[in-house]
């Protein structure tokens, strides 16, 4: 079964990346991100989320594993330790992951040809 998952999910990037190359932008732009974790707590990520704003379409999105951050015991640190003898999140990944968004951004402008385009998003307080 998840075999068959993987394959779908496969196939629906593909025909997302199909129907992006064809798309003129109209509309405002929206952008977020959220904050959650694979397998463990030990490996958390951030995944930011590019939307037309009237019509809800997930035009980009991208994923960065992020180092464990906040509080942790004397033990969780060492296992944290250990884990990053094996794996290491990427330095300035959300930094470097918005970047990326904001060339998305960018080429979206640049293929609409408007005057101006308008990018709303969450401010954390």
């Amino acid at each position: 079964m998840k075999n068959k998952i993987s394959r779908l999910a496969r196939q629906a990037i593909a025909v997302h990346k199909e129907l992006r190359a064809g798309l003129i932008c109209q509309e405002n732009l929206v952008a977020d991100g959220f904050e959650s974790f694979c397998v463990s707590q030990y490996f958390p990520n951030n995944i930011n989320l590019l939307l037309l704003k009237d019509s809800q379409y997930l035009y980009y999105t991208n994923y960065v594993t992020i180092r464990r951050k906040g509080r942790m015991t004397p033990e969780q640190k060492q296992k944290r330790e250990e884990l990053e003898k094996i794996y290491r999140a990427p330095y300035k990944g959300i930094e470097i992951n918005f970047y990326d968004l904001l060339h998305e951004i960018a080429d979206i402008y640049n293929k609409s040809n408007r005057s101006h385009l308008i990018l709303y998003y969450r401010q954390e307080n």
